[in-house]
Parts: C-alpha cells; structure tokens; sequence
C-alpha cells in the first residue's frame, strides 16, 4: 500500500494523475490516518509555519479542474493530531522552497530568505550551507561555493560544487544533470561534486540506488557505499565502502598566505577614531572627508614567484555596523589595485598611517573588480584575473602590496572586509599555485 500511495501522490504534485488514479488516492486517505499524516508531510514540507491566521489559506495550492475538498480535509485534520511547523506551496509555478538557510549567502534575483519559495531559474550559493525541499518530496543541500539551476520539481543541474540528495519514496526518478551526464535517483542518500575545472562529476551514494547515465551512451547502477567519476569520455569506479568520505588533496606546489601584521585602513580626514582595527573599510561619498580605503600585503620573500601558475585572493565582505545599507545603492564596485615596487612599498605598518602618507591609486596597477550587493554584505570574494598573476610573478621586492577602493558613490554606510585580528572571519588571504615541479 504505502508503495502505491507515493506513487499516486507523485502524479497528484506533479499534477499528472488521472480522474481514476485520484479517487484511488482520495480512499487511500479516508481510509488510513497514518497515509494522512504521511500527505501532510508532503505537502507541507516542514520548513517553517506560514502564519496559520491568514484568511483564505489553502493547504494544497496546487489547483485542479475537479474539486478535492477531501485531499483538503485530510490535512487539516493531520495539522489538528500534531501542528508541526510547515511549509505551504503558494504557487503552481514552485519548484522548491528554501528550508533552511546557515550563514548563507547567495547571488540569485530569487528570495532568499528560509521559507522562501523558488521557481525554475539559477541559485549562486557564495557562502554558508542552505537545504532546499522539492515540491516532489527530495532535500538538496547546497555546501558553498556551489551554483545550481532549478529545472522542475524533479530535476535540477549542478553547474558547480558539492551536493547532498535525500530522495523519498514519492520522488523516485529525481534527475541531477551534471556536465557530461546525468543521474537519476531510485530512492537514496547521495552526493554530487563538479570538479573544480567543472569537467567531471563525482557521484557517491550513501544509501540505496542511482543509474548513472553518460551523454555517450554508457550507464551504470550505483549501490550502498558505490562511487564514480562521470567525466568527458567514460565513468570510472571510484572509491569503495568506508572510504567515501574521500581524500584530502595534498599540493606541494600550492602556498597559502596571509596577511597578518601587514594591514591596515586609511581615512581622508584622518580621524583615527573613524577606524577599527577588526576591519579593513572602504568608502566614497560625494563629501570625500570620510572616504576610506584598506591595504594589505604579504610576505613572498621565500618564494621563486617567477614560477607562478595561478593566484587566487580571497576577502571576506563583513557588516561594520556603520552607516545604514538604504543610503547605497542596491550594488557598490568594488577594486583591487597592486602596489609597485619601490617608495609607496614602504608604507608604515604600525600605528596610525595618514592618508597623505599611504600608496596613491594613480601610483598602483589595476588587477580586478567585482561588485557586493546591499543585501548581501557578508560573503565571500574571491579574486582571480591574469593580470593579478602578472602583477604577482613581476614582484622584485619581499612582498606584494595591495590597495581596496570602492569607486560607487553612497550615503552613511561604510563597507567591511575582515582584517586578520577579526573575531568572526578571516583576514585576506593569497593563494598561490606553482608550475609543477617547483
């Protein structure tokens, strides 16, 4: 029975099932209030109570041409047995809804927020870990940095990052498209990864059952404790049994950098008392005397930069408390300039340096931009250009300078990124990859 009822509640939230099929599942549900309880799970996806004192709410809001004022009744009665906080699917045109969100941070036109219901279009998880609940019934749990786009209540594609499936009974045939392939569920606890070159897939099944289908034909079955990498030209076994949780990839030609001892913030008036140790700040306004830009470097002076492959930055955007986020526009742009070698290398790295004193824009090299949403101040940039390599590897002195601006014209609010004496994130950090062999 139970098979068969998720079956017929998969066609009714697909709005598929035919006039037969749904007076079939209208006695399943007279018949059995533990079916019942089961349909109020479904449907409500438990994500949080919508305020329950709206008039007119309707407990299925998937609408169709014949009346279901039973389907109605057996969930208002399971909401009487437990009242658990639930989700209701306002729309037809829903995909999902965001369940749970923990410090996320996303780029997406979509609302964001938990509770939140989603329609077909692509999310940008940039920070933070989110659990998305399908109309379907299967839980997709994002790990940042990750981007996906929302095709149906039964199929999504991950264009880049690490997700988590939980697919239930009702679900069964969920599709995950990835670069080269897809893979379609048959009940199970598994985990898709897009390499970082985004040109394989990794597929690891926790529990239960996927087919793997490869856009050049071959397919294979993935049980309990299964692995396998859909890449270009073929699906490769992966690892075995206790192993999935993998392995970390260990770069000798990889160096992490930060910028501890070598930061510090800058303020036009020079008003020290403007400025906090805890942030780098960056500002413009129209006035100019509060205006405020950050520098930070690094120490390169045990490394042979000429060998250099790649460069990543990484700055993390967090709320100073100052100023108020309506006075900017919805997005401020942010730049990242290089300090050349000779005088302005040298500014002073202990106590307060005035503007007059610090590293003029005119003087540095442009080497990236990138912009930071009003709504989304806390999040994760991380800056990659060639020019940033080149800046890098043309390096003649012990370390590499940097200066932040901000060239978007706002009102009272004054931007953040985390200094290395920061209790809650990060400070900047410089990444860099060597050519093999060195």
């Amino acid at each position: 029975m139970s098979k068969k009822f998720d079956q017929l509640l998969h066609k009714y939230f697909l709005d598929n099932i035919s006039e037969d099929e749904f007076k079939e599942l209208e006695s399943l549900l007279e018949a059995n209030a533990e079916l019942r309880q089961r349909y109020l799970d479904y449907t409500m996806m438990d994500a949080g109570l919508r305020s329950h004192s709206q008039e007119g709410m309707n407990i299925v809001n998937i609408q169709k041409k014949r009346s279901n004022p039973f389907l109605w009744f057996a969930a208002a009665a399971a909401m009487l047995i437990c009242l658990p906080a639930f989700f209701l699917f306002n729309s037809a045109n829903t995909i999902a809804v965001i369940q749970s969100s923990e410090y996320a941070g996303w780029e997406s036109s979509q609302a964001t927020l938990p509770g939140s219901e989603l329609h077909a279009g692509t999310l940008d998880l940039k920070s933070g870990v989110a659990t998305l609940a399908f109309k379907s019934g299967a839980d997709l749990t994002l790990e940042a940095p990750a981007k996906i786009e929302l095709i149906s209540a039964m199929e999504v594609k991950l264009i880049s990052g690490n997700i988590s499936m939980y697919v239930r009974e009702s679900a069964q045939g969920f599709r995950v498209n990835t670069p080269n392939g897809y893979a379609i569920d048959h009940g199970t606890r598994f985990s898709v990864r897009i390499s970082d070159d985004q040109k394989s897939a990794d597929f690891k099944v926790l529990e239960g059952e996927i087919s793997l289908h490869h856009e050049l034909g071959e397919v294979k079955h993935l049980g309990d404790a299964e692995a396998s990498q859909m890449n270009a030209s073929t699906l490769v076994d992966l690892l075995q049994d206790s192993d999935l949780e993998g392995f970390l990839k260990n770069e000798a030609n990889s160096h992490i950098l930060s910028s501890i001892g070598h930061e510090t913030s800058i303020v036009f008036n020079n008003q020290q008392s403007r400025l906090n140790q805890n942030f780098l700040m960056v500002k413009k306004n129209k006035k100019g005397d509060v205006n405020r830009r950050a520098l930070f470097a690094f120490k390169v002076d045990e490394l042979d930069l000429s060998n250099i492959a790649r460069v990543s930055l990484s700055l993390n955007s967090i709320p100073t408390g100052l100023g108020e986020v309506g006075t900017m526009p919805t997005e401020s742009t942010f730049h990242l300039y290089g300090i050349k070698d000779g005088q302005d290398e040298q500014w002073q790295r202990t106590g307060f340096l005035k503007w007059a004193d610090a590293p003029k824009i005119k003087n540095a090299l442009p080497l990236a931009s990138f912009k930071i949403s009003r709504a989304n101040l806390r999040t994760t940039v991380r800056l990659e250009s060639p020019e940033l390599v080149n800046f890098i590897k043309s390096n003649q002195s012990s370390e590499v300078g940097f200066i932040l601006s901000c060239s978007t014209l706002g009102g009272t609010l004054v931007h953040g990124f985390a200094s290395s004496l920061n209790p809650e994130a990060s400070g900047p950090r410089l990444e860099l990859t060597m050519e093999d062999g060195n």
